[in-house]
């Protein structure tokens, strides 16, 4: 993995202007950001830091390692970037690859790097994990504005007289960076520790339904936090609301253990005990602290300690991506003022499945049963949320993709190519594949068999949609696919009624139409546009009524059908194939019902073209049609643009046709025959 080495001379934070400037000069701190987080900062995505003492003084090898790469996993499920902070041979690495994780978890010479150390680290040129203090700050200068760890430090028993305080506090006091833990661990003196942080004017809140304060191993402490955040949505605002108001001391999120480790919170809490006795006893003192009584503890837990650390750290950081990601989709003060470019455009929103196309053409008459046919085999973007993107992305409407990939070649491959053609939020999850549509074709264009591995798309569910509510509630329009679960579904549907947003439903299949539909329609009413072909339709109807479907009566089936279903969608658009587009409509209680045909079509040189991919031409006409309407289209010019748009889809051999443009949408608008039917 190529990583971007940055030595910055002046560095200012990308999403808010610090209360200084940072000054590097030629020959002091190097800074090596990785691309990934690079990225994601240029583009004001969410990004989550995570520290590295929990590597390098935390756990043993291999558990440390196995967990680093746990973490960053979590949060890249959450579609948020992890950037795991430390210093590697003098260098300061914000996000690292796995060798530099691997290096900190086997290094056998790393040093505890807090805030003090930083300049001694890369002058000496030495390694080490960066403390909570050290990561804060570092995570200040690059602009990510929260991370995630197990615990603060805080001040020690005896502190009063000692005078051993972690910079942890003198750092949260003075860093406007959300801090997400598992409170301070019960080797120090909480209670002072949160009257230190009520000095510094750090907010602290208890993750749940109560106010109390985690200690680390425990769900409570016996002391009180000031106040509590009970879901994420919470915390975001919590947060949030501290940017605002520019408070330049940070946030910190206690959380407890969860359930399932906490029960061993008693028994380990004796072994601290025991362990500090040793501690004093070997008069340990300073940063040495802590790891000693951590080992002490798992041995005298017998692993048990360590098991629960795993959990605490792993949760912490599942909270701390779905706030960071939260954070983003969060409108900040100064957007609350003014409306954003996002609002005024009124872009389409396209939830949907990405596939990678692998299409293969046969060239003569298929032989069935064994022998290989001669076939043209291409590989091409295809699924149909893409395919629906890609089309208005051609037609100039500006479509926001919402989808997901999995974590492989394929999904390196679609990320790219989404980004280079639109807006897309494109989620990357671990242990899934990306989806890969295979189909063969006979030598006259038609699908002869298809087959598809699509089970990443079921992963974009009501969780994964609830991060994207505000794009969803403020698009011109939405375009669902059927690949999605249908808990998401349900969700996109719920959203666009309650926000008046106009609903295309695209059932994409029929062995999935139906389940779509009556996932969308749990809230009555909220499919304004449905498209389906005519087994799609009849999947729908014997799901909405029971009845088996009477499509074999042609054209008048399919009204009989639509006439029943326009009880609770307004608009229905039967695709034909090559009989055209049955539209069917319900306005203010009229049934109105039009055929749009293909018999005559227009005296277009490029209609003279042969067929060639039949994957893309639906959607084409569910783009084309969306399309017409954003632009403020009537109904039936949009029908009419949807259908020019199939056409051209048709003809390429792709899925998209490169050849689709805005100009397709003033040659439409009088063309194509349609006729009036009555039920």
């Amino acid at each position: 993995m190529q990583r971007s080495l940055i030595v910055f001379r002046k560095f200012v934070c990308y999403h808010c202007q610090p209360r200084r400037q940072f000054q590097f000069e030629s020959n002091a701190t190097p800074l090596c950001v990785h691309k990934n987080v690079k990225k994601a900062l240029n583009e004001n995505r969410p990004v989550l830091a995570l520290e590295s003492t929990i590597i390098t003084h935390g756990m043993p090898y291999p558990e440390n390692l196995k967990t680093a790469i746990d973490v960053e996993s979590i949060a890249w499920d959450h579609d948020v970037v992890p950037a795991t902070i430390g210093v590697i041979n003098g260098v300061v690495h914000v996000g690292m690859d796995k060798v530099h994780i691997e290096t900190l978890a086997t290094s056998s010479n790393s040093i505890k790097i807090s805030k003090r150390d930083i300049a001694v680290a890369c002058a000496k040129q030495l390694t080490g994990g960066t403390t909570v203090s050290a990561t804060m700050l570092i995570a200040h200068w690059c602009g990510i504005d929260i991370f995630a760890t197990g615990g603060v430090g805080g001040v020690h028993r005896k502190g009063e007289d000692t005078m051993d305080v972690s910079a942890d506090l003198r750092q949260l006091g003075q860093t406007p960076v959300t801090v997400v833990s598992a409170g301070v661990k019960s080797i120090l003196d909480i209670p002072r520790t949160l009257e230190y942080l009520e000095t510094e004017g750090v907010t602290v809140a208890t993750f749940g339904p109560t106010t109390d304060f985690p200690a680390f191993f425990t769900k409570t402490s016996g002391c009180q936090s000031p106040t509590n955040v009970k879901s994420v949505e919470e915390a975001v605002n919590l947060v949030q609301t501290h940017k605002n108001l520019k408070m330049e001391s940070g946030v910190l999120i206690a959380v407890p253990i969860p359930d399932e480790e906490a029960s061993v919170g008693e028994k380990i809490n004796k072994a601290v005990e025991k362990a500090i006795m040793e501690c004093r006893q070997h008069n340990i003192e300073g940063n040495a602290v802590t790891p000693f009584i951590l080992d002490q503890v798992n041995k005298l837990t017998e692993g048990a300690s360590l098991a629960a650390n795993i959990v605490l750290i792993q949760n912490n950081v599942n909270i701390g991506a779905q706030i960071a990601k939260g954070l983003k989709n969060k409108p900040s003060a100064k957007r609350n003022q003014q409306t954003s470019n996002h609002t005024k455009a009124k872009r389409p929103v396209v939830i949907g499945g990405c596939n990678v196309d692998i299409v293969s053409k046969c060239t003569h008459e298929i032989m069935n049963g064994g022998p290989s046919n001669p076939a043209v085999v291409t590989q091409s973007f295809g699924g149909v949320g893409r395919n629906i993107t890609e089309t208005l992305w051609r037609l100039q409407s500006n479509p926001l993709m919402i989808t997901a990939v999995g974590k492989d070649s394929y999904g390196e491959m679609m990320t790219k190519h989404l980004e280079n053609m639109t807006k897309s939020i494109c989620s990357t999850l671990q242990n899934h594949r990306t989806g890969v549509y295979n189909a063969i074709f006979n030598k006259h264009g038609e699908v002869h068999v298809a087959v598809e591995d699509s089970a990443v798309h079921r992963k974009i569910d009501k969780d994964f949609l609830q991060n994207y509510e505000n794009d969803i509630k403020s698009a011109g329009m939405v375009c669902v696919d059927a690949n999605i679960a249908e808990s998401g579904i349900e969700y996109v549907s719920s959203i666009c009624k309650r926000h008046a947003v106009p609903l295309l439903f695209e059932p994409t299949g029929e062995l999935i139409a139906a389940k779509g539909y009556k996932a969308a329609q749990k809230h009555f009413n909220s499919i304004t546009y449905i498209t389906p072909n005519i087994s799609e339709l009849n999947q729908i109807y014997f799901a909405e009524t029971g009845k088996d479907a009477p499509s074999h009566e042609g054209i008048e089936g399919l009204i009989k059908m639509c006439h029943t279903l326009l009880d609770s969608v307004l608009c229905i658009l039967v695709t034909m194939g090559g009989n055209g587009v049955l539209c069917a409509q319900n306005k203010n209680g009229n049934k109105l019902f039009h055929h749009y045909t293909l018999n005559k079509q227009p005296k277009w040189a490029w209609l003279d073209q042969p067929t060639g991919n039949v994957s893309g031409a639906g959607d084409g006409f569910a783009a084309g049609f969306m399309h017409g309407l954003l632009r403020g289209c009537t109904t039936d010019q949009s029908v009419r643009i949807g259908l020019t748009v199939a056409q051209r889809n048709l003809r390429s051999e792709s899925a998209v046709a490169e050849a689709v443009t805005p100009n397709d949408v003033e040659i439409s608008k009088t063309c194509w025959d349609v006729k009036e039917l009555t039920f």
